[in-house]
């Protein structure tokens, strides 16, 4: 089972890239320093090449605006959001309420 770096979803479709990319790096025997993702989806690439040291740094960009966000409150709002999680109770009905509009969100905080 192949793990994937990237909390977003459907890493599987960007992880064949990412397998053929690291082999296109070896074969012609280049170290980039930077990939830029020009269309962000769920990172997969860019966290992947970043974790085998292919790469040393990172650009993406996206018009997922729900993307966009995420990425700003895991670098600008760590804290923040990491306290959030902690607080948030796992349960089915907790599930349930996430998949709700943004105004159910909204109730307990988290928009």
């Amino acid at each position: 089972m192949k793990i994937y770096l990237t909390p977003l979803r459907f890493p599987e479709i960007e992880s064949r890239l990412l397998d053929y990319i690291e082999r296109l790096i070896l074969s012609n025997k280049i170290q980039p320093d930077v990939i830029i993702e020009p269309f962000s989806g769920s990172d997969t690439i860019s966290l992947g090449l970043l974790a085998s040291n292919k790469v040393k740094k990172a650009l993406i960009n996206g018009i997922n605006p729900f993307i966009t966000s995420f990425w700003r409150a895991i670098f600008k709002y760590n804290d923040e959001l990491v306290g959030k999680i902690q607080k948030v109770n796992a349960i089915l009905e907790k599930y349930k309420l996430f998949n709700q509009p943004k105004k159910e969100l909204s109730k307990i905080g988290l928009v």
